[in-house]
């Protein structure tokens, strides 16, 4: 099991476009049973993570302001998506479809020092395929395998500041919205209904989240700053990856338990603690996120 796959993948795909919700671990299974209530927007009162860049550089558009001050406002955050891959031959036809279900239950904080993220995909959320949880407050990461009856841990009382907050920005929507916004050419090309809600359409013109898509596209709401819908694009401009969140419950008490997992009897546990600082430090190098401080990404501010 490739844990570092596992978590960047499911936070890149599942954070930005926000995935998930869950049951309790117990000694058989890992169960999920959403009782999701209707998205509310985030209360213009509520503190924000989100802190208006000063350097000229990196400031955004109304639009962009507005989103990321509205996302910045979320502190508490569930989401239960749906993921189809596509996958085509050289001439456009598809040739296999992956379906795939995410819950998400994040708790974002300041300090960061106090966050929580909780993660489960697979075909079926009632047995899933993969757990990720990072609880920063109780300094403990899995990566849990359910059917393969394999876990990982790690201690994360043994990373650097800087390891620590890069884990939590990596599962912070805020942060992933903003990178997009501010290091990547992201134009307005409408406005849509979907569903019930009015939402923002933006296109990118290389494969952030997707790195071989040739361009992506978000629906974002004005009104809560959340991608309802993703999709990345291949060069003749078939779709390769479509999520969409089904169920969304933004600043709601979340069960903390979910943070607190502890694999069934029975399951091989593999310390990963120095492979995870490693590949965390792989991606600080890669990603450079000295800029995201610069941002106005601190987790700080109101």
């Amino acid at each position: 099991m490739k844990y570092i796959t596992m978590i960047f993948a499911s936070l890149l795909i599942g954070i930005l476009i926000f995935g998930s919700c869950a049951g309790k671990p117990n000694a058989t299974e890992v169960s999920t049973k959403p009782t999701m209530k209707p998205s509310v927007q985030p209360s213009p009162t509520a503190t924000s993570r989100y802190v208006k860049p000063q350097n000229k550089e990196f400031q955004l558009s109304p639009e962009a302001e507005n989103i990321s001050d509205k996302l910045g406002r979320i502190h508490n955050y569930e989401v239960v998506s749906d993921l189809t891959q596509y996958n085509r031959d050289k001439n456009g036809k598809i040739t296999g479809t992956t379906k795939m279900k995410s819950h998400l239950a994040l708790i974002l904080t300041d300090p960061k020092s106090n966050g929580k993220f909780y993660i489960e995909t697979g075909k079926d959320l009632k047995s899933p395929d993969a757990v990720i949880v990072t609880n920063l407050a109780g300094n403990k990461f899995w990566n849990y395998a359910p059917n393969a009856k394999l876990a990982q841990e790690a201690d994360l009382s043994k990373l650097t500041e800087e390891e620590r907050n890069y884990l939590y920005d990596a599962t912070d929507p805020l942060w992933s919205i903003r990178t997009i916004f501010q290091k990547i050419k992201m134009e307005k090309i409408g406005e849509e209904k979907l569903g019930d809600k009015t939402v923002l359409v933006f296109k990118t013109n290389i494969g952030f989240i997707t790195p071989n898509a040739a361009y992506e596209e978000y629906w974002i709401s004005p009104d809560d700053g959340v991608t309802y819908k993703y999709s990345a694009f291949d060069e003749n401009g078939q779709e390769i990856i479509v999520n969409e969140i089904k169920e969304v419950k933004i600043n709601q008490p979340i069960d903390e338990s979910i943070f607190n997992l502890t694999p069934p009897e029975g399951v091989k546990v593999i310390n990963v603690t120095n492979e995870l600082k490693k590949q965390l430090d792989d991606k600080l190098k890669d990603l450079k996120l000295h800029e995201p401080r610069e941002t106005g990404t601190k987790g700080t501010g109101k």
